[in-house]
């Protein structure tokens, strides 16, 4: 829910109206904030020349890793659960 109000809202004030910070916390390799401008300003490009683009490019090794690292985060978290203490 948060995710959506937070989307909502961004696209209606924009970067000016999200504090500096907060996007200074975003950590999200390989989309990084300059990464999802430029993809905001290619869907503007496309939406008003109604002609459509490449995709932006991500590095495939960057996707490999994370998803790696989030899946071992997640499996440990769950095998601890298993664990006792329950």
């Amino acid at each position: 829910m948060a995710a959506i109000v937070g989307g909502v809202l961004g696209a209606e004030v924009g970067r000016a109206g999200i504090p500096e910070e907060w996007l200074a916390g975003i950590i999200d390799r390989p989309r990084t904030v300059n990464w999802m401008e430029r993809l905001a300003n290619q869907l503007a490009e496309v939406r008003e020349s109604g002609r459509g683009q490449r995709a932006l490019r991500l590095p495939i090794w960057e996707i490999v890793v994370r998803n790696s690292l989030v899946l071992f985060v997640v499996l440990t978290h769950g095998f601890r659960r298993v664990l006792p203490p329950y």
